[in-house]
């Protein structure tokens, strides 16, 4: 896997499709790694000939190593832009799914004008709330206490719809492995950072770029009810819903997930 260095800091990424293709940045989510896009980054890059980016944010994989202390939506931003500079890419297509959503409004914030498309996926736009942020911490101090097997409990049942989470045993095994691959400091980090994150609900009406939202129907973690929010709120919106899917509706789905990102970038030629 190649590494860029942004600010001296390695940022692993992958990159899937040919080196000319629209550039399409990925962003994952909490606490996975990159590679939780690779059955989507296959068939958009190796398939359709999109050019493919994925990021291991920091601490994951490949990337430089990170500490317990709160590693921020804004920071993670700043890596994804200065991987994009790297690859000499201005403006590119941005996606992320959850934790990659929120990222993707911080890069908003920073670099609005570089995004010509975007992509939010079992995602929100509000701030944790005072409980939601103590069950963050909580989960910090657990992982650190007990490894990462404290967030694949805590987690894994909420990444899936009720009959994928009891039906599904190579999903629920792909996330548990995906997790135990993830040092508990950057779990922890990344963790306190969701905490910290802004509300980007008054950010959604300045969002100028064409806006595809997916998200699962039986999604317990960002329900279909913050998709539609965000929907009504952003000017260019689709909403697309994944019948039977939970949090993890690209893995619950892939066909249709691919299929929904492939007709929206097409529409974006």
């Amino acid at each position: 896997m190649p590494v860029a260095q942004i600010d001296g800091r390695a940022i692993a990424y992958a990159q899937f499709g040919p080196t000319q293709g629209v550039p399409v940045l990925l962003i994952h989510g909490f606490p996975l790694s990159g590679a939780m896009w690779d059955d989507v980054a296959r068939v958009l890059g190796d398939v359709l000939g999109y050019r493919v980016i994925v990021p291991n944010l920091r601490g994951v994989g490949e990337s430089a190593a990170a500490g317990p202390t709160a590693i921020t939506v804004e920071e993670n931003a700043h890596d994804v832009l200065g991987l994009a500079d790297h690859l000499g890419i201005d403006r590119f297509v941005l996606g992320g799914l959850s934790m990659g959503g929120y990222i993707a409004f911080a890069l908003l914030r920073q670099a609005q004008g570089r995004v010509v498309g975007l992509i939010l996926a079992d995602t929100r736009a509000g701030a944790d709330s005072d409980a939601g942020k103590e069950r963050r911490e909580d989960l910090a101090n657990r992982v650190l206490t007990d490894g990462p097997a404290a967030a694949v409990g805590a987690m894994v049942p909420t990444f899936f719809a009720p009959a994928t989470y009891q039906q599904r045993q190579d999903l629920v095994d792909r996330a548990t492995a995906m997790i135990h691959g993830i040092a508990p400091a950057t779990i922890a980090g990344l963790a306190r950072g969701l905490a910290l994150r802004p509300d980007s609900t008054e950010l959604l009406a300045t969002i100028t770029s064409p806006t595809l939202i997916l998200c699962g129907s039986e999604d317990s973690l960002t329900p279909p009810a913050e998709a539609e929010a965000m929907r009504a709120r952003i000017p260019n919106a689709r909403l697309i819903m994944i019948p039977h899917a939970g949090h993890m509706s690209n893995w619950e789905d892939p066909v249709a997930f691919t299929a929904a990102v492939a007709s929206f970038l097409e529409s974006l030629r």
